[in-house]
């Protein structure tokens, strides 16, 4: 499947691929209270993936002494656990921890879809399927939200991953998504053809190739004594209670897109950072520290480091917007926009090339942990506000060739905003955000069509080019 994932190249620039193998046969698991640990279980051979149905788990074995199984063979597997999936410490968790991924198998949830059919709720619906299953009532005890990638199936059609963040970026479990859906999409005949071809079989019995004897699934079983049993159905009152909490809402913005943006002489994602910046302004009248994944895959090892675009050019801009005023002042708005857009670029280089704040400040905060002397700059409360991030904007784009994909995250604060945010927070009523998202992109393209698009072409700024 190698062949089919996008070599991660940014123009012609190498990237580190390291994140790729740690995202199967992981899982996360608690060791203290700032720390969690990550093992890579050596033995693994990609020969099973758990599957989680009716609230149990199976063993569904998918390589068998490294042969890979077709996909009816699979089909049939999971009917069969479907069929063994009633209610029924340490194999159990060693088999799950080990898996390549997990496959979570969900009922249908068609109640709760829009009754009218509207694509965007359905959307929502679906998003919300994919990360809580509705609840334990529903398919939310069909999770293991400590293994890497989850990949769930449900009756009707919908289907997703839900990904543990901790081991790799977003883009990177993503990538290797849309590769295996590229693959699959272009072998599934072939497997089919595979498994009902007899000549084909009898052919690899003339060359010594048996056919492979594949086991039966096998439900996992859990020891609890009473104790146990009561911590769990705490923990899963507690999940119900984040789960009614949760909200989603999406925006579909059809008036006009990146290529128009790229026409005005604007990075698409720096435009889309400064509409974020904007709209928060409109609903709150401040900006608040944000949070926006630079990619550092161009080192070895690289993770991400932070583009913070709450800058005082941005804020300039929005004040500037906010104020109105006639054509004068509709060309300083201009030209407060495209120096705030200049800024947002420069970030992201310094960010991309090793030169951001942010890893370089949270490393000495760790480091003065064993100087009681060094702290004070790190127990002041302008640090911590500095890394609570009210607003997270990171972005992750998705292949056009798979229609009605999205990604989304959860805020990083409790009174903050991301794809999602909580109901039960004053400060973060979704609607009004994206009410307020949709109007600024808007304004935003009045500012710059007005101007012919001459200005802002002749002082292009294009991260792109990073």
């Amino acid at each position: 499947m190698e062949r089919h994932l996008k070599k991660s190249m940014e123009r012609h620039l190498k990237k580190s691929m390291e994140r790729h193998p740690t995202t199967k046969s992981m899982e996360r698991h608690p060791i203290t209270k700032h720390a969690m640990g990550r093992t890579l279980t050596e033995s693994a051979r990609d020969e099973h993936i758990v599957v989680i149905s009716e609230q149990q788990q199976f063993v569904l074995v998918t390589r068998p002494r490294g042969i890979p199984t077709t996909a009816p063979t699979i089909a049939r597997q999971l009917a069969k656990i479907r069929a063994m999936a009633l209610p029924v410490n340490r194999r159990s968790l060693e088999a799950i921890r080990s898996a390549v991924f997990v496959l979570c198998l969900d009922d249908s949830e068609d109640d709760l879809l829009p009754s009218n059919g509207d694509r965007l709720r359905c959307l929502e619906s679906d998003g919300l399927q994919i990360l809580h299953g509705f609840g334990s009532g529903r398919n939310g005890l069909n999770r293991w939200f400590d293994c890497t990638i989850q990949l769930i199936v449900s009756r009707n059609g919908c289907c997703g991953l839900c990904i543990e963040h901790s081991v790799a970026e977003g883009i990177v479990i993503i990538n290797m998504a849309e590769g295996a859906m590229r693959f699959a999409n272009e072998n599934w005949i072939l497997s089919k053809k595979m498994e009902t071809d007899k000549s084909t079989l009898e052919q690899g019995k003339q060359n010594g190739i048996m056919p492979v004897q594949i086991p039966a699934p096998k439900c996992l079983s859990w020891a609890l004594n009473e104790n146990a049993i009561h911590l769990l159905r705490e923990q899963v009152a507690e999940f119900d209670k984040l789960v009614q909490d949760v909200q989603l809402r999406l925006l579909f913005f059809v008036h006009f897109g990146k290529s128009t943006v790229k026409g005005w002489g604007v990075s698409p994602d720096g435009f889309v950072q400064l509409a974020m910046q904007f709209a928060h302004f409109k609903l709150h009248g401040y900006l608040v520290s944000t949070y926006e994944s630079a990619t550092m895959r161009r080192f070895r090892y690289g993770r991400v480091d932070n583009i913070r675009a709450a800058t005082p050019e941005a804020l300039a801009w929005v004040k500037a917007m906010a104020e109105g005023g006639g054509a004068e002042g509709h060309e300083k708005k201009r030209a407060l926009f495209l120096q705030a857009v200049r800024k947002q670029a420069v970030i992201t280089r310094e960010n991309v090339t090793g030169n951001g704040i942010d890893n370089h400040l949270c490393a000495l905060e760790v480091l003065s942990r064993s100087e009681e002397d060094s702290r004070a700059l790190f127990e002041d409360l302008a640090w911590r506000e500095l890394m609570r991030f009210p607003l997270s904007t990171s972005q992750v784009s998705t292949s056009s060739e798979f229609d009605g994909c999205f990604l989304f995250y959860g805020p990083v604060v409790r009174d903050g905003f991301a794809i999602t945010a909580w109901k039960s927070e004053e400060k973060t009523k979704l609607e009004k955000f994206r009410d307020c998202l949709a109007e600024a992109l808007g304004e935003m393209a009045n500012l710059l069509e007005s101007g012919g698009g001459k200005t802002a072409r002749s002082e292009r700024v294009d991260n792109e080019k990073l």
